[in-house]
């Protein structure tokens, strides 16, 4: 979000709104842009599922998907109670599957596709940005947290591991492998 924030036509938030029908983006679009115009990008961040329900919505917006492996996902997780952590941490990725599905020709990306600067491109490419993302691989610190039980991580990391491979399967922009 802070990489994608510093180009002068984006602005993403994390508003923590729920988006159920297509009049929820008034909000985003017609509040002060830092660049106004049509050439303005306005987004949202969405950190919950529950934060997205509205379907009509999928052929409207773009869509910017990132995962990120387990461990460091669930020992980070500040939303939920420890014991419903990779209940969620699974939950979120089938969704986050199901919406790829929905949104062909979305950016598809891992934590580590970021951290490296190799998914920049992809982003600007699907965006039209004429001014580079610059890489910050210092903003992407490796979690030095570890209070997730072993085998809620090693289930946790399985998920993660099939719902990657369904959603790279799926008609989305990626970084060649």
């Amino acid at each position: 979000m802070d990489i994608l924030n510093e180009n002068p036509r984006v602005e993403i938030l994390q508003t923590g709104r729920k988006y159920d029908h297509p009049s929820d983006l008034d909000f985003l679009v017609l509040r002060k842009h830092k660049l106004g115009g049509a050439a303005a990008i306005h987004g949202d961040h969405l950190l919950l599922n529950i934060a997205f329900s509205c379907e009509a919505l999928h052929s409207i917006c773009k869509f910017i998907y990132m995962v990120r492996e387990a461990k460091p996902s669930l020992n980070e997780n500040t939303f939920h109670p420890r014991r419903t952590v990779e209940t969620y941490y699974r939950f979120r990725l089938r969704r986050m599957y199901e919406m790829a599905y929905k949104t062909p020709g979305a950016v598809l990306l891992t934590w580590d596709d970021v951290r490296t600067g190799r998914g920049l491109s992809v982003i600007e490419e699907y965006l039209g940005l004429k001014d580079s993302l610059v890489p910050q691989a210092e903003r992407f610190i490796k979690s030095t947290q570890d209070h997730i039980p072993f085998e809620s991580v090693d289930r946790a990391q399985d998920a993660y591991e099939e719902y990657l491979y369904r959603m790279r399967s799926l008609d989305l922009r990626q970084v060649s492998r």
